[in-house]
């Protein structure tokens, strides 16, 4: 039941008429010690390399310690800060959401050239043209600086909210999956949610879910993956379809809390209601469909989705979230 493409996962929500650009753009916020160590780390290696090259500079100026032991002792060092420590750090920030994704390119942009500045520093101390490794390691420290500034950037926002993925479970008594997500909002605002499900086959032809065959139409436990649009969920009220073609349809529900229910049953399991699926087209991952949720706190707004229908009691985790920032 695990959603293991984000596309497919965002699709329903897409149909929401919610479109997002979803590129791992959550930038970091406030509280800058705690709520993002790995963009503190980065800060702290590429603030070490720039006193180190300031100190380069200073040595080169005097002409009191051999050029290359200023080359070997104290600029590679700095290159080693920027082309490891912060480079390691900054991956690891963007992987955590402490720094958006174009902050975290611009940032890894400015630490590669400051490192090959440093590196032709290096080879103007060993040609021995002091002025000219001068000047490299000044265009260094610029670009070190701008880093700098795409991180305190970064750090100026206020964090995403902590936000779990789905997780879905089915529910006997009410013949349906119940998916929950957990979310605590950071700034205190009002925390919203609008749920979607868009049918569609998720699962390839002639696969069936556990204890169904698909090779024989006419076996009462036969079942083949395939669009089904009658499983629409119409006993959940307040749904909207958003758009329908060929083998495809889209629903979401604004208004709703942290929870939403697929109801799946048969036909004429609910007293008094027509609605019902058809269990001969489930697959692997139970009914065909993607469960999506756009959640906004703040100025976030995160989005995350689930393949089809749990069949068991055991909690199944979908997709991780992915926020974006809106200032």
């Amino acid at each position: 039941m695990i959603c293991g493409r984000l596309p497919r996962c965002t699709a329903a929500i897409i149909g929401s008429a919610l479109v997002l650009t979803l590129s791992l753009s959550a930038s970091a916020g406030t509280g800058h010690v705690n709520a993002h160590p790995d963009l503190d780390k980065t800060e702290a290696c590429i603030r070490a390399a720039l006193r180190k090259e300031k100190l380069a500079i200073k040595y080169i100026e005097e002409g009191k310690i051999a050029k290359a032991t200023i080359a070997d002792k104290v600029i590679e060092p700095a290159t080693t800060d920027l082309l490891t420590c912060a480079a390691h750090a900054l991956n690891a920030a963007a992987a955590r959401n402490e720094i958006s994704a174009d902050d975290a390119k611009a940032v890894d942009t400015d630490i590669t050239s400051a490192a090959a500045a440093d590196d032709d520093a290096r080879h103007f101390l060993a040609e021995r043209k002091g002025k000219s490794a001068i000047t490299s390691l000044e265009k260094a420290n610029d670009l070190k600086d701008a880093a700098l500034f795409f991180i305190e950037h970064a750090a100026a926002q206020p964090p995403p909210p902590p936000i779990t993925p789905i997780s879905a479970v089915f529910v006997p008594k009410k013949l349906a999956t119940k998916y929950t997500i957990h979310v605590s909002s950071n700034g205190g605002g009002d925390v919203t949610y609008t749920w979607s499900l868009s049918l569609q086959q998720i699962d390839p032809d002639k696969s069936t879910p556990s204890g169904f065959q698909s090779s024989n139409p006419g076996a009462p436990n036969y079942a083949s993956a395939g669009f089904d649009p009658k499983c629409n969920n119409s006993l959940l009220p307040g749904a909207k379809l958003n758009s329908a073609a060929g083998s495809r349809a889209d629903y979401a529900w604004s208004g709703l809390s942290d929870t939403f229910t697929w109801y799946h049953g048969d036909v004429g399991s609910y007293p008094g209601s027509s609605y019902g699926c058809d269990h001969t087209k489930m697959g692997v991952r139970g009914h065909q469909g993607v469960v999506g949720v756009v959640v906004k706190s703040d100025h976030w707004t995160c989005v995350e989705g689930i393949d089809g229908t749990n069949l068991t009691e055991k909690p199944e985790q979908g997709s991780k979230p992915v926020c974006l920032y809106r200032p």
